[in-house]
C-alpha cells in the first residue's frame, strides 16, 4: 500500500508552549490529511480517521448496569443523545457515543441508544457489568459520519460522484465477515448512499472510532487529500477485536512501531497457522501475513516473506487500516495516547 501521507498541525500544546508528553488534562486539537492514491488504473487505499471529534459533554459515572451509564450530576436535555437524533449538529442526523476514559475501561467506547436527564442507554457491549464504571471520568463525543470525512452537498465533496457506482469513487466498510456494499455519491440525489435494495442514503452513516474502510479512486484521476479535524485523545483507546477477522484503523494521531504498539496482545506462535496475524494493504494487495514468531529468546515479528522478515520496528501507522485475523477468543487492544 502506498504510505499514506499525514500532518499533524495546529496544535494547542504547541500554541501554550507545553511538550505532548507532560499534557494530562487539556484538550489537543488539530488536522491531519490523509493522501488517497490515483493513477491510470483504478486505485485502492485503505484508511481510517485518525481523531475524533469534539467532546460534548464529560463528567463521571455514578453508576452503571450492562446497558446503562448514570451521572447523578448531569442535567441532560431528554434525548439530546438519541441514536441518529436531529439538530445537534450543523447538518443531518447524529450518533453519540460515551468514551471511558480512565479505569479498566479507560478508551472503551459504547454507542448510546437514548438519554435521559442523568442516563444514557448504550447498545450492549457484553463484557460490561453492573458497578463496573462506578466513580471513573467520561467523555460523550459526535461519531464520525461519511459526510464528516468525505464532505457533502453544503461543505463540497472531496471524492467523485457520478449517476452510479461505476462512474464514481467509492468507500467500501467491513461488515466483520466481509465487505458491505459500495458507498458512493449519487450526483442525481445528491446525497452519499450505499447500494443495497433499496439504496440507502447514506450522508449520516457512522465510520466507527476504530474502523478503516477502503477507498476507491476512479482511473485516470489524481491523488485527493482527505482532511480530519479533532481531538488527540489524553486517554488510551481500547480497541476490541472479535474472533475472526477485524478491519481497524490506525486511529491514533502519531505512528507507532509494531513493537510498541500494543498488538502484542495478540497471539504468537511457530507459524503463521498457529498465531495470530496482521495484514496491511499495499497499493494493489495484501502484505504477506506477520505474526509474532516464537523464540527461546522471545517473541519477535515476522513477515512471511522468502526468506521470513523480522518486522518490529514497522510501523502502525495514523488513517491506516489493518486486518487482524484473531484465531482466538476476543481480545483488547490498548493505544496508548501520545499524550501521555
Amino acid at each position: 500500500m502506498k504510505k499514506m501521507s499525514v500532518a499533524l498541525v495546529a496544535l494547542i500544546v504547541m500554541a501554550v508552549g507545553v511538550k505532548a508528553d507532560t499534557v494530562t488534562s487539556v484538550n489537543v486539537v488539530g488536522y491531519m490529511t490523509s493522501s488517497v492514491q490515483g493513477g491510470v488504473s483504478d486505485t485502492y487505499s485503505l484508511m481510517s480517521v485518525p481523531l475524533t471529534k469534539m467532546p460534548v459533554a464529560s463528567g463521571s459515572v455514578t453508576t452503571n448496569t450492562s446497558t446503562t451509564i448514570t451521572d447523578e450530576n448531569a442535567n441532560w436535555t431528554v434525548g439530546q443523545f438519541n441514536r441518529e437524533v436531529a439538530g445537534q449538529e450543523d447538518r443531518g442526523v447524529s450518533t453519540f457515543y460515551i468514551e471511558v476514559k480512565t479505569g479498566l475501561f479507560e478508551g472503551r467506547h459504547f454507542y448510546i441508544e437514548s438519554n435521559t436527564s442523568d442516563t444514557l442507554t448504550i447498545n450492549d457491549p457484553g463484557d460490561l457489568a453492573s458497578t463496573d464504571l462506578d466513580g471513573q471520568t467520561y467523555k460523550i463525543v459526535p461519531a464520525n459520519r461519511i459526510r464528516d470525512i468525505f464532505g457533502d452537498s453544503t461543505s463540497g465533496v472531496t471524492l467523485t460522484g457520478g449517476s452510479s457506482q461505476y462512474v464514481s469513487d467509492t468507500i467500501t466498510v467491513w461488515n466483520g465477515t466481509g465487505w458491505s456494499g459500495e458507498i458512493f455519491y449519487f450526483t442525481d440525489g445528491p446525497a452519499w448512499v450505499k447500494i443495497a435494495t433499496p439504496p440507502v442514503q447514506a450522508d449520516d452513516m457512522v465510520i466507527d472510532r476504530d474502523a478503516a474502510m477502503m477507498v476507491k479512486r476512479l482511473a485516470g484521476q489524481s491523488a485527493v487529500g482527505i482532511q480530519s479535524v479533532g481531538e488527540v485523545s489524553g486517554n488510551d483507546q481500547r480497541v476490541v477485536l472479535e474472533p475472526g477477522l477485524n478491519l481497524v484503523g490506525g486511529m491514533a494521531a502519531v505512528d507507532s512501531e509494531l513493537q510498541n504498539s500494543g498488538l502484542n496482545v495478540l497471539t504468537p506462535g511457530a507459524n503463521q497457522y498457529d498465531a495470530d496475524t496482521i495484514s496491511d494493504w499495499r497499493e494493489t494487495g495484501w502484505s504477506f501475513d506477520i505474526f509474532q514468531f516464537e523464540t527461546a529468546e522471545g517473541d519477535v515479528w515476522v513477515e512471511i516473506s522468502d526468506p521470513p522478515k523480522q518486522v518490529d520496528t514497522n510501523l502502525i501507522a495514523a488513517a491506516k487500516g489493518y486486518m487482524v485475523n484473531n484465531k482466538g477468543a476476543t481480545k483488547i487492544w490498548v493505544r496508548q495516547s501520545p499524550l501521555k
